[in-house]
């Protein structure tokens, strides 16, 4: 999965990331934990990637990084940032 490429805007502000459809004018504003996940999402990675990263920068469990993972990609998918 990745995020889409069309008409979907980031940028960081004071270590958080705001994201903007320009389609919709949403936007989401994401955490550290967010950020790193959206930054392997500007190309194609798995779910099993995401929780890994978070896993090495946070030093939390698999566990809690699938929970945090699978509770972010819904939120993604709700606004309809993901391509799957």
């Amino acid at each position: 999965m990745r995020l889409r490429s069309d008409a979907l805007f980031t940028t960081s502000i004071d270590g958080q990331t705001v994201i903007l459809d320009g389609r919709t004018s949403n936007y989401l504003t994401v955490n550290s934990a967010g950020t790193i996940v959206m930054d392997l999402l500007q190309s194609e990675a798995s779910v099993d990637e995401l929780v890994q990263a978070l896993v090495a920068r946070f030093g939390i469990t698999t566990e809690q990084a699938s929970r945090d993972c699978t509770a972010f990609l819904g939120e993604l998918r709700l606004n309809g940032f993901l391509v799957e």
